[in-house]
């Protein structure tokens, strides 16, 4: 008997063997088992709330963000990694057209053209009406091209804006006359006026005959005789200028005028640019002042003694720029010796006034007292 149990033992070790080749795995059914306890009651309902796509390396997650009766399951899936490029797909269906592209490498010369005219001129250029075409004419050959112009002019504009101020024009030369000298000649000769014109100034000369004596009256009758009288001592003096430079005059600041020529004088001396008095009484003073300033203003002309404003000697005029303006005037004056009498003038801006070459500034002094 223990020989069949061994050979039972071979066989059925065989068979076993065999199947576990075939099925690689063997599952041996044992018994029923007991019925379990009843589970859990599931969720009532189950929806899917947020879906996230995350980086390829992080891990996939099923968060429930609801209840256990009401489910809702937000997931966060990581997004794939990048593949191996595929084979190119059939031509798609045509695009909007897109934007415009950056300008693109120069393309391969093309072919040359035909020849073009020789030469181009300009013919006849006429204005038309304003409601006809305009026109471009060729009245030559394709090789010498002569083109006509028909061009409509264009209706009459609105009347512009009034333009800037134009620049100042050149200063204008004004003549003068200078009385030089008078000449009495005897009776019965002819009298002559000569006219010598210099630097713009005429420079007259009087050649006039004196009147033949007359027969003497009968005597008058003889006059209550007068106060006594004092010995009169005459002074005078006159300094002029003839230049054509310029001077700067600065805001209402007096400035002397340089004098540089002199006439004749008795008992009065020239010092700088004034006149030097020697003998005290009363002086008629005379003035004079010709320019043209650089902007518009206002110029004072005065007279002063000793730097000292005299009375009735300072004049206002209004000049305009660039254009020849003159002040002049008289005042008669209280001196005593060594008084020094000036010419001087104040602007109400600063400009600089020019001068022509006449007789543009003068300053006298006449003793009458």
């Amino acid at each position: 008997m223990n020989n069949n149990c061994n050979d039972n033992y071979d066989r059925i070790k065989k068979k076993i063997e065999e199947e576990r080749e075939r099925c690689k795995y063997c599952y041996i059914q044992g018994p029923r088992g007991e019925k379990g306890e009843r589970g859990e009651r599931g969720p009532a309902t189950i929806k899917v709330g947020k879906v996230e796509t995350i980086e390829p390396t992080l891990p996939a997650e099923v968060i429930n963000t609801g209840t256990a009766d009401d489910v809702i399951l937000d997931f966060k899936i990581p997004k794939g990694v990048q593949g191996i490029e595929g084979k190119i797909g059939p031509q798609g269906i045509q695009g909007i057209k897109g934007e415009k592209g950056e300008v693109g490498p120069q393309g391969a010369k093309g072919e040359r053209g035909e020849r073009g005219p020789v030469t181009i001129k300009v013919g006849k250029v006429e204005t038309i009406e304003p409601t006809l075409p305009a026109e471009v004419i060729n009245t030559g050959t394709a090789e010498d091209v002569i083109l006509d112009f028909k061009i409509p002019k264009g209706d009459k504009g609105e009347e512009g804006e009034m333009g800037p101020r134009g620049l100042p024009g050149e200063i204008g030369r004004t003549e003068h006359i200078a009385i030089d000298e008078t000449e009495t000649l005897e009776p019965g000769e002819e009298a002559q006026v000569m006219d010598t014109f210099e630097d713009w100034v005429h420079h007259l000369t009087f050649q006039i005959p004196k009147g033949e004596q007359g027969i003497q009256g009968p005597r008058g009758i003889q006059g209550p005789a007068g106060p006594p009288g004092t010995n009169f001592v005459s002074a005078y003096g006159i300094r002029y200028a003839m230049m054509d430079t310029q001077i700067t005059l600065e805001q209402a600041i007096d400035t002397t005028i340089p004098l540089a020529e002199t006439g004749v004088s008795l008992f009065t001396e020239y010092t700088n640019n004034g006149i030097k008095i020697k003998e005290s009484g009363v002086y008629l003073i005379s003035y004079l002042l010709c320019g043209a300033t650089s902007e518009e203003c206002s110029l004072t002309m005065s007279i002063k003694a000793n730097d000292i404003l005299q009375p009735a000697s300072n004049p206002t005029i209004e000049f305009q720029a660039q254009i020849i303006n003159c002040i002049s005037g008289t005042t008669i004056i209280s001196l005593q010796p060594d008084d020094i009498v000036t010419l001087n003038i104040k602007a109400s801006m600063p400009v600089t006034m020019t001068f022509n070459g006449s007789t543009n500034a003068m300053l006298s002094v006449l003793k009458i007292h």
